[in-house]
């Protein structure tokens, strides 16, 4: 937990610095004292509703939480682009300091190219925001093939779907979902795959909304697995899954079943379990130690970090999520820091992998620099001599 509380320590810090730069900035558009306060009030409301409906999200009616939500996260995206925008602007302004040169162009009026640069900056956060709106709407369909050599059982292909963080709540919410049921079904799965994030915050507006029911309408021979993701700890955990649960998804959580063709799919609980007081979560070993390895193992595991122990348990096959490959710029380069692989197929040793970048979104539906995906995925368990790995179709 002390983690957990440094790292929202220095969020709000960075955010809060953030914020004052954009008023700095913003200020020297306006004229008057009444319009100065405005300013200040309306910046200082839309930069606090996002933390207000995060924090208090327990106390507050769900109408109103669902308003600041909205408000908060898109504000957020809106924050970052500006950000940018302002600081590249300071860069070259710097740059032209040290070099002594002044364009006519810029100079000969300030006060108006102030203003034609703000406009110019709006105009094109306003088409980022819209472009990553549209793009997070439209998830795209990711096919590969997987080889699995060198094991037993019956089952020869299995026609999978891997989809993961999808933040159901009060951003994606019930019209989204019922677009990824629809898109999902048209491949005809054998199984289902959900790798963490199913929802983002609050189950009472999933219930209101009967969110749950567009869950039944999933159809796949063997069913839907899932493992919790981070975001379910961070509401009651009991009860998100047995919300889901209800609806037919079944969860593994430091467990393994096996499937009438042969093939092992475990789960693991999210690393965040213990951060949240729900216990440590079993090492991979132990969750496979009574496993007949002649079958193959498909383990699912939300985080994709400390990919060497799926490695050293000679698993097969992990799938994972989370990283929702950056989301938008400049995520994607923080991403590429954080972990060994972001997105798409790894291999280590025997072992392969596949992170997908997710289907929905967190904060605002905006995906800038990363594309949303349903994995449709053709595991085939070959023989020695036909087992290249994995193809990207």
């Amino acid at each position: 937990m002390g983690r957990f509380i440094i790292f929202i320590s220095i969020t709000l810090l960075i955010y809060g610095g953030i914020s004052f730069y954009l008023y700095t900035r913003a200020k020297g558009l306006v004229r008057g004292r009444a319009a100065l306060n405005a300013l200040r009030i309306i910046l200082i409301a839309v930069s606090t509703t996002f933390f207000i409906s995060r924090f208090l999200q327990s106390h507050l009616p769900l109408k109103i939480f669902e308003i600041l939500l909205k408000i908060g996260s898109y504000w957020l995206g809106i924050l970052i682009y500006t950000f940018l925008s302002l600081a590249a602007v300071d860069f070259i302004r710097l740059m032209l300091k040290i070099t002594g040169k002044k364009p006519l162009i810029l100079y000969r009026d300030p006060a108006r190219t102030k203003q034609i640069i703000a406009a110019a900056i709006l105009l094109m956060v306003c088409m980022i925001m819209g472009y990553g709106y549209h793009n997070a709407r439209n998830p795209r369909i990711s096919e590969v093939e997987i080889k699995i050599p060198g094991k037993g059982g019956v089952m020869k292909e299995l026609n999978a779907v891997l989809i993961s963080d999808i933040h159901l709540g009060d951003i994606i919410a019930n019209r989204d979902l019922a677009g990824f049921v629809s898109k999902i079904n048209e491949l005809d799965p054998d199984i289902i795959f959900m790798a963490g994030d199913i929802i983002d915050n609050r189950i009472e507006s999933l219930k209101i909304r009967k969110t749950g029911e567009i869950f039944m309408n999933l159809k796949s021979r063997f069913g839907i697995y899932a493992v919790t993701g981070n975001h379910e700890y961070f509401q009651d955990v009991k009860s998100a899954v047995a919300y889901l649960e209800g609806y037919g998804i079944k969860f593994l959580q430091d467990e393994a079943v096996l499937l009438g063709g042969g093939v092992y799919i475990a789960g693991r609980k999210d690393r965040s379990s213990e951060r949240f007081g729900h216990g440590k979560r079993m090492p991979l070993w132990e969750i496979t130690s009574g496993l007949n390895r002649e079958y193959p193992v498909i383990l699912l595991d939300h985080q994709p970090y400390d990919l060497h122990e799926a490695e050293e348990d000679s698993i097969d096959l992990q799938l994972s999520g989370h990283t929702h490959n950056g989301q938008f710029f400049p995520g994607n380069i923080v991403v590429w820091f954080m972990y060994e692989k972001v997105w798409g197929y790894h291999k280590r040793g025997n072992t392969q992998y596949y992170i997908s970048s997710g289907i929905g979104t967190w904060g605002p539906a905006v995906r800038f620099g990363s594309v949303p995906e349903i994995v449709k995925m053709k595991i085939r368990f070959v023989g020695p001599a036909d087992s290249a790995g994995t193809r990207r179709q």
